[in-house]
């Protein structure tokens, strides 16, 4: 497996800083997000000429962007053109996939009508992916915070080009065990926001590993058993993990390093 870093690690570092953190912590990977302000202006309007130098430093530096998180929500209506233009984006800087969210409607409508709406949605954002051979990668977050969710819209949408993106905090929060996320996810897991965590009056918060709730060593025997190859994406916001960026990255990086030494993570 890889590591790689939200960029909600350090959103005031600007593009050339965060790829240096990145090498100087030894990640393989940058997830950036984009539409949430960050000082790294890999943006929609960010040009044609500065999307292609993103790529540039990206691939000299042999980094990888292996998701360009969006806020694209599913269960909206504008979605399709936003869409488009996001992946876009996600393609001349490099990236393998975007991520995506089910969200929340303008209007109100029934769990059963928003399911039907981002089934919908995501079959046509592949399609709309298609030339750029991009991945539509839907999180279990908001309204589909299961796996078993998530995965059973993946599924209907019928596409080669949908995964998923799994918050595991989300899922264990929701009541949802470790053998039953990674069994919804079998063949559709494309990406890991990999933390602990814990609920503080049923708001979840990040935490760093061992402070949470998190089976964790559970979560990373499970990847490895089921073959996971893709990247464990240190995703936390601000000072979750640490007073300082390169606390936090730091600390990441020695404690994903240390999961191989510890004798709970059982290798099957």
């Amino acid at each position: 497996m890889k590591t790689c870093f939200s960029t909600f690690a350090c959103p005031d570092w600007d593009f050339k800083r965060i790829v240096q953190a990145a090498l100087d912590y030894q990640y393989d990977g940058i997830e950036f997000r984009c539409d949430a302000g960050h000082a790294h202006a890999v943006e929609l309007w960010a040009s044609d000429k500065e999307r292609a130098k993103i790529a540039e430093r990206i691939m000299m530096n042999r980094l990888e962007i292996p998701v360009l998180a969006t806020s694209l929500m599913l269960a909206r209506e504008d979605v399709i053109e936003q869409a488009a233009r996001r992946i876009q984006l996600a393609h001349q800087i490099g990236a393998r996939a975007i991520r995506v969210f089910c969200g929340n409607p303008e209007i109100p409508i029934t769990d059963h009508e928003v399911y039907l709406l981002a089934i919908e949605n995501l079959r046509r954002i592949a399609e709309i992916g298609e030339w750029a051979q991009m991945q539509i990668l839907v999180e279990t977050n908001d309204r589909l915070p299961t796996a078993e969710k998530v995965a059973d819209v993946v599924r209907k949408a019928n596409h080669e080009g949908v995964g998923i993106v799994w918050n595991n905090l989300h899922t264990y929060r929701k009541g949802e065990s470790v053998s039953e996320s990674l069994a919804a996810l079998k063949g559709l897991l494309r990406h890991v926001h990999f933390h602990d965590g814990r609920n503080l009056r049923n708001e979840s918060r990040i935490t760093p590993m061992g402070e949470g709730d998190m089976p964790i060593p559970e979560v990373f025997a499970g990847l490895l058993n089921s073959g996971f190859d893709g990247y464990l994406s240190g995703e936390w916001f601000y000072d979750q993990y640490g007073d300082t960026p390169e606390d936090s990255l730091e600390r990441y990086m020695v404690e994903i390093s240390a999961f191989g030494h510890r004798p709970e993570v059982v290798i099957l």
